[in-house]
């Protein structure tokens, strides 16, 4: 906005307010006002945008930080599975082993 009104106030002979470059024409100073005001009209949007985006992503924090807890208890009934699963499989094992020495006691038998 300051830039905009250093060179309307310029007059005459308007030049770019950061280098001070004197425009050939007063028209071609019309043209980067009108982009710095688009630039500057666009902002609120841009606020309005960001601020929905940030409401969001705080939404989504906060069920993420909800389910955290069940999550980690989650894993751990994972870990139990895995563990139990592994114990089945040696009992398993062992069944077999004892079932075919069993077998073999009652050849040695008959």
């Amino acid at each position: 906005r300051e830039m905009i009104d250093r060179m309307k106030a310029m007059g005459s002979d308007p030049a770019c307010p950061t280098c001070n470059r004197a425009f050939h024409a007063k028209d071609e100073a019309k043209e980067p006002v009108a982009e710095l005001e688009d630039i500057i009209s666009s902002i609120p949007n841009k606020v309005k945008s960001l601020e929905t985006k940030v409401k969001k992503l705080s939404l989504k924090l906060e069920q993420l930080q909800k389910i955290r807890p069940e999550v980690h208890e989650l894993k751990g009934i994972r870990i139990e599975v895995e563990d139990g699963l592994k114990k089945m499989e040696q009992l398993d094992k062992e069944m077999k082993r004892m079932k075919e020495s069993l077998d073999e006691g009652e050849e040695d038998w008959t």
